[in-house]
């Protein structure tokens, strides 16, 4: 019996991390992503979002022919 709840209590205490960084995880993106729209305000050149934002644009082209 007491083989089982060490057991256990270990199990526990290995996922404590998983689950905090799981629960954590959109924080810390957050936090990235505002670090990044803070180094945008000194120009063109610090915008990392830039060549997303404008895609360029895509040119229409005929299908293949099909094998008659």
């Amino acid at each position: 019996m007491i083989a089982g709840i060490a057991t256990c209590a270990t199990c526990c205490i290995a996922a404590l991390p998983y689950v905090g960084t799981v629960i954590l995880l959109p924080v810390y993106v957050c936090l990235r992503a505002f670090g990044l729209r803070f180094i945008r305000q000194f120009g063109p050149d610090y915008d990392v979002w830039a060549v997303v934002s404008n895609p360029p644009p895509v040119k229409a082209t005929e299908p293949p022919p099909l094998p008659s």
